[in-house]
């Protein structure tokens, strides 16, 4: 690549004016001494800034005068002091660092020995928090990079080129240290990948004579799955994204130039084009940034070229004696450009798109209200960035540690369901035709304390378990998140071990069945002594069941959002007293309002007097407070073709032993509050109880009574 550039350079002239050199500022070498002694022995290859430092990657050897090849890293805080460190892994070439999602990326080729034959280790990849520290992960097989990386929805990509003979073209991972090998389509090779407008874009240049026409611009959402962009320009090379342009390179004969697009599909070609040195385009600043020389033939002067837009570009920096240059970078207002042997870091006050500001004199944004310095939120909340500023066509494009955010392009930026790793910089980039204003950072801590959130979390029910309509059922709905996100859930029938708690007329072989509907999706007879049924009761507070006993259980990540029943019978007809039990089995500070979590829970069965009174325990967990709608209904199950009902069940509600509320037939004050939920409709009048309440997290009991025996529906739903 970098020699075909070379070449094209000698075909064709920049067709952009260059600004006068006396306007522009020339930037200082600060390349470190240990490099430059090394001479062409070395090759530095790029540069990025985040978490305040700059990290400049480099290899000594690598030439026939100096084969071993020892790759190395430097850091700094403002590109003009440079202190080396050291790498967990030797023996190869190292591509440029990327910083993503707040992390430093650098891609390691396998090793090779002068003339680039492969000698011994697969290639691997780097990370580092501060550039300082690094731990590596090997390829699971023999690829020379990667060389390029982007990140967005929850995903890593990294441009590879297989060693000998593989499909693949890419690296995925989802969570930056575990990679797995991915083919665009055989016979291409990736050249470059960024994200835009929420999918990943990647170009690709045909490895065989056969793959030419497949050659061109591919987007994925998910970096496995790729398709072709029918409208993007032939042979595209470089790739870059603001929050609102995508921009490719292409190359035809003995020309080049750019094409840019609005949204990743239709793609316009600017003139004039622009001669890239590089083989890079970064977006820095709020700018696209690329590296250039004045002429085809003048490679003694490089140039730092810039632009807001991908149409009109302006020189920002420029440097002397330097043959190759690679790219640039730039954080802590300060620009470091990278070049084939050394490295230069200056600032500059020139405007991309012309010195004037390139905007035909429209003022360049002022932020009037600044983002706050230091927001904190809760685990699980969500929290709102708003930037106000003045000025007339505003674009704009927030960034998270110094990445752009894909599709983050309003005034204002929400993040919602917060995590631990939410936490860091934002800023924001402001655009217009005149220039770009960049907002102080915001540094947002998410904290450890959940946002307040109570929710059910476990229903007991203790009755005689029967045949026919006095089949013992318990009902769980499943919701709370828009995905369908399965639930993981211990169900439990109880008999046998009841007789520890002095419970006489047991259910002595009790069968367990779930059903989705009339479908069933699980079923057990004897827990089996299974050891993640007796480690995950005891992590749920559930007492142990007899070991070799007959008891039923279930455990499983199995429950997308949904209506579910659980039935516990005997076998061959027994009857007996039998426990149920639903335990939602996640962390409760993990369960927010967005999360998949149990929003109804019931029971329907057999309520007696006495000794036989149905009681239903549930428990509220989390933080705060939750209101809930608790109904026991027998009238109303006749509707359903239920017989032996209880006609005129009473609810009381304990925490303890003490009794906190109570109700005897259900009135219309609390009809708007079971519409609410979704609850079936009771008839006008009738002998139900309903309770709308509000409790603290804890263990609650519900007994219905009613003087008389019958089947009836115990149900808790989760009110807004």
């Amino acid at each position: 690549m970098k020699n075909f550039l070379r070449s094209l350079l000698s075909l064709a002239a920049l067709a952009t004016a260059t600004v006068g050199l006396a306007q522009v500022p020339t930037w200082p070498k600060t390349t470190p001494a240990d490099i430059t002694a090394a001479g062409i022995s070395v090759q530095l290859t790029g540069a990025d800034y985040g978490n305040g430092t700059f990290v400049l990657a480099v290899y000594f050897g690598g030439s026939t005068a100096v084969p071993a090849i020892t790759p190395a890293v430097y850091t700094s805080p403002d590109g003009t002091a440079w202190t080396r460190r050291t790498l967990p892994v030797t023996g190869a070439r190292v591509g440029p660092p990327r910083f993503l999602n707040g992390k430093f990326y650098l891609g390691m080729d396998l090793a090779t020995n002068a003339n680039g034959v492969p000698t011994g280790a697969n290639g691997a990849i780097l990370s580092s928090t501060d550039g300082i520290t690094w731990s590596a992960t090997t390829l699971s097989s023999p690829f020379y990079g990667p060389g390029d990386f982007a990140f967005g929805n929850g995903v890593y990509v990294g441009v590879v080129t297989p060693g000998s003979g593989q499909a693949n073209q890419l690296v995925t991972s989802s969570d930056g240290a575990t990679w797995t090998p991915r083919a665009i389509l055989s016979g291409l090779r990736s050249n470059h990948v960024t994200f835009f407008n929420g999918k990943f874009y990647a170009t690709c240049s045909s490895a065989t004579a056969a793959t030419s026409a497949a050659a061109g611009l591919y987007s994925s959402a998910d970096g496995i799955a790729w398709t072709k962009i029918a409208g993007a320009p032939a042979n595209p090379g470089i790739l870059a994204a603001t929050g609102s342009t995508l921009l490719t390179t292409f190359f035809s004969g003995s020309t080049s130039g750019q094409s840019l697009s609005s949204d990743g599909a239709t793609f316009t070609t600017t003139s004039p084009g622009i001669v890239l040195q590089t083989e890079t385009v970064k977006v820095l600043n709020g700018a696209f940034v690329v590296t250039a020389s004045p002429s085809p033939t003048n490679f003694d002067l490089t140039l730092a070229r810039a632009s807001f837009d991908g149409r009109t570009w302006a020189t920002i920096g420029s440097t002397t004696n330097q043959f190759y240059a690679n790219e640039v970078a730039y954080g802590n207002g300060r620009y470091v450009f990278v070049g084939e042997f050394d490295v230069f870091s200056g600032t500059s006050t020139i405007s991309p798109g012309g010195t004037s500001g390139g905007g035909g004199g429209t003022p360049a944004p002022t932020i009037t209200t600044p983002l706050p310095a230091t927001p904190s939120a809760s685990l699980g909340g969500s929290f709102t960035f708003t930037i106000v500023a003045s000025g007339t066509g505003l674009t704009y494009q927030w960034f998270f540690n110094g990445v752009a955010i894909g599709g983050a392009i309003n005034a204002s930026y929400t993040l919602s369901g917060l995590t631990a790793a939410n936490t860091g910089s934002y800023t924001v980039a402001v655009t217009n035709a005149g220039g770009t204003a960049n907002s102080s950072a915001s540094m947002l801590t998410v904290n450890s304390a959940p946002a307040s959130f109570a929710f059910l979390n476990n229903l007991s029910v203790r009755a005689r378990a029967g045949s026919g309509s006095e089949t013992l059922i318990v009902g769980v709905t499943v919701g709370g998140s828009a995905v369908s996100t399965a639930k993981t859930a211990l169900i439990r029938g109880v008999g046998p071990t009841l007789a520890s708690f002095g419970v006489t007329g047991l259910l002595a072989d009790p069968v367990l069945t779930v059903l989705s509907g009339t479908t069933v999706i699980a079923t057990n007879d004897d827990w089996n002594n299974d050891t993640t049924i007796a480690t995950t009761s005891a992590a749920v507070g559930a007492f142990p069941l007899l070991a070799g006993s007959r008891d039923a259980a279930l455990f499983g990540n199995g429950l997308g959002n949904g209506g579910y029943s659980v039935q516990v019978t005997g076998k061959a007809g027994a009857t007996g007293n039998a426990l149920v039990e639903l335990y939602d089995t996640a962390a409760p500070a993990s369960i927010t309002a967005t999360t998949t979590r149990f929003i109804n829970v019931s029971a329907r069965t057999f309520g007696g007097t006495g000794a036989e009174t149905l009681i239903v325990g549930f428990n509220v967990a989390g933080t705060g407070s939750r209101r809930l709608v608790i109904r026991a209904v027998g009238p109303g199950l006749a509707a359903f073709g239920v017989t032996g009902t209880m006609p005129d069940p009473k609810l009381e509600l304990y925490s303890g032993t003490t009794k906190i509320n109570e109700n005897d037939n259900w009135d219309a004050t609390t009809l708007a509050a079971q519409q609410s939920v979704g609850a079936f409709n009771l008839t006008s009048g009738s002998r139900d109880a309903v309770l709308v309440t509000v409790l603290n997290p804890g263990p609650y009991t519900v007994q219905v009574t009613g003087g008389t025996t019958g089947v009836v529906l115990v149900e808790a739903y989760e009110a807004p």
